[in-house]
């Protein structure tokens, strides 16, 4: 398997400002290291910014702000970079987001063609694999596996990246393409048309050991409530109730979550997730219900609202459907559109043209060059 893995840092942080400074890849062939480099960019912004006003830096980069102003700018470059995607089977990176936004939002703003790859989240993976592992950065995964290299030195977080998708294999006594297809990894997207981030099948389906996100949980919900909301209010036992589940019905088990959701909604009542607008609330009947606790406050500073358990509320609902629901398609959906919005605002539009950056940049170096002619 051909793999790119890829690091970038920017000289401010921002992903809408062409801040783009420095490209470091690995390219392999079965973890075996073919190239590897580090191509620098004049980056758009005048200044770096790479910590707060009168704070000392939080990124030191590799290498000095002149030797990044001696570059070429990111148009010189592009090309060798869009080969080193166009040639790779899968691109690898570490908390891959925001490389993908830095890489987008340099072409979009030097007006070039989105370069189009699948992509996968090595962090990620690393937390599926080992729930020890979820939320450590890089630097904290590369001691923890024996990897040394020079941190925001981007070649070396590449190969870094590199090492540590090695080692999660071994880990596993796995190759790269059966690791990926263990944990049915749908590998990210990012095309002309949006991004779509990298997601597990195993994890939205509870396999493998895995279990879904709380915040995958709460888009579904949130979603299938907008879906609820658009249909015609239903007459029937539950009208006019304002209905809250307990946190963990909501929350971790949100398939049978939406088929009471769903009978509710039939019977002509709601879901609401905010306390202070229910007016019936299921209670698991348990210690550390902390919803129930709340609700019990609420009660007590006049709010009216009536308490019932699962069980007895299940029963009065009468029968269930058994519904199933295409949850990846929402998943999907959600990603694009959030890639989407976040597009936008990158460009600064909701639609419509508008000069670029680099555009304005020229017209008002221009205009400076007129002034100083007739100083």
């Amino acid at each position: 398997m051909k793999i790119l893995t890829f690091d970038i840092e920017s000289c401010t942080g921002s992903p809408s400002d062409a801040s783009l400074c420095s490209f470091g890849y690995c390219f392999s062939e079965d973890f075996e290291v073919l190239e590897k480099e580090d191509i620098l960019v004049n980056p758009l912004p005048k200044k770096f910014r790479l910590g707060k006003k009168g704070e000392e830096a939080r990124i030191k980069l590799a290498y000095e702000e002149e030797e990044f102003r001696r570059s070429p700018r990111f148009p010189k470059v592009y090309n060798d970079i869009k080969r080193l995607f166009l040639k790779a089977d899968i691109c690898i990176g570490f908390a891959v987001g925001n490389d993908v936004r830095y890489l987008n939002n340099a072409c979009q703003i030097f007006r070039l063609p989105i370069i189009e790859y699948r992509f996968c989240d090595v962090q990620m993976l690393a937390g599926f694999i080992d729930e020890t592992n979820k939320g450590m950065g890089l630097s904290r995964l590369g001691e923890k596996y024996g990897i040394e290299f020079l941190e925001h030195k981007s070649d070396d977080d590449a190969f870094a990246t590199l090492m540590l998708f090695q080692k999660l294999c071994e880990s596993c006594k796995m190759g790269a393409k059966e690791l990926l297809d263990y944990y049915e990894i749908v590998p990210g997207v990012n095309a002309k048309d949006g991004v779509k981030g990298m997601f597990s099948l195993a994890q939205i389906y509870n396999r493998k050991g895995l279990k879904r996100s709380k915040a995958q949980s709460g888009i579904l919900l949130h979603e299938f409530l907008r879906e609820m909301k658009k249909r015609p209010k239903a007459q029937g036992s539950l009208r006019g109730k304002r209905v809250c589940f307990y946190s963990e019905l909501e929350k971790d088990d949100i398939l049978t979550a939406r088929r009471l959701i769903k009978r509710i909604y039939d019977l002509g009542g709601s879901y609401t997730s905010d306390l202070t607008s229910a007016n019936l609330y299921v209670t698991s009947g348990k210690e550390g219900d902390a919803r129930l606790r709340k609700v019990k406050r609420l009660m007590s500073a006049g709010q009216r609202v009536k308490i019932v358990g699962e069980k007895e509320f299940v029963e009065s609902l009468g029968e269930v459907e058994q519904i199933e629901f295409d949850d990846v398609s929402v998943l999907v959906k959600h990603a694009r559109e959030k890639a989407e919005n976040r597009m936008a605002r990158a460009r600064g539009q909701k639609g419509g043209a508008e000069k670029s950056k680099v555009e304005k940049y020229r017209e008002k170096a221009g205009a400076n060059r007129e002034l100083a002619k007739k100083g």
